[in-house]
């Protein structure tokens, strides 16, 4: 019995070692392909050495036919070409192609360019609002104010709800998407002490993550919900940035599109 498992550990390293070296040749085989290209247009691809790389033609191909679904921006498709041509020359079992498919993954999972069709009757919004909301007469006018004021201008201004515990600052947004037919969605700060929270963190740390302003959209599925930044007066802080610098950028009409 012994015998029979030593024989079979060292069939496993023999063809572990074959199998690298024929890996290590194919890796050889794309570097010089790679720089062939560079100088030749119509330079033949080689393909059809091993199956070990079957996982990254499958994930470039799975990638390419996203792109072509995707209404992206002209720079942002760019970016995303050099992350599959990277993808192509990576082994896939590498920690560094698993983060490329991540980054990629996320990208293909945001909702872009699709909107949701809006309602601008402000007539139906005020009879939605006076439905949910008694009262409140000022702030009712100010909401209509500012959505006129939002269908008519390219950057409309942010809209701030102050008020005590329990007022309805919440539901008051909440009413406001429902009455636009736009998705809703809710962005806790309180207690916020890290910036990587609303920028992102960089993509090659362990465990890295979108900003919230990023996730919020990739649930709404669409470029254009209400979204609520909810107890922004909460934030705190730590030495790992400021908060508040990072939200002035989103908040600033003339950054808001980054």
């Amino acid at each position: 019995f012994y015998e029979d498992v030593l024989s079979l550990l060292e069939f496993n390293q023999e063809v572990s070692k074959k199998l690298f070296l024929e890996k290590s040749i194919i890796k050889g085989f794309k570097i010089i392909q790679h720089e062939l290209e560079k100088t030749l247009e119509k330079f033949p691809k080689i393909t059809g050495f091993s199956s070990f790389f079957a996982s990254e033609a499958r994930y470039q191909n799975e990638y390419e036919e996203k792109l072509k679904q995707k209404l992206l921006p002209a720079d942002i498709r760019e970016e995303v070409l050099k992350e599959i041509s990277k993808l192509e020359k990576m082994n896939f079992e590498s920690q560094e192609s698993f983060v490329t498919k991540q980054h990629l993954d996320f990208l293909f999972s945001l909702p872009w360019g699709k909107k949701k069709e809006e309602n601008f009757s402000l007539e139906k919004i005020q009879e939605s609002l006076n439905s949910t909301h008694f009262g409140l007469d000022n702030v009712k006018d100010r909401i209509l104010d500012y959505l006129y004021h939002y269908n008519k201008t390219i950057s409309p201004p942010i809209l701030c709800l102050v008020g005590p515990y329990g007022v309805g600052k919440t539901t008051f947004v909440q009413s406001l998407a429902n009455a636009m037919n736009k998705p809703f969605e809710k962005i806790h700060l309180g207690g916020m002490s890290d910036e990587s929270e609303i920028r992102g963190h960089r993509k090659t740390y362990v465990g890295a993550a979108s900003g919230k302003i990023l996730q919020a959209l990739k649930r709404a599925q669409v470029d254009n919900p209400v979204i609520l930044l909810d107890e922004i007066d909460k934030v705190g802080n730590s030495l790992r940035g400021d908060v508040y610098s990072a939200l002035m950028e989103v908040l600033d009409s003339t950054q808001q599109k980054n």
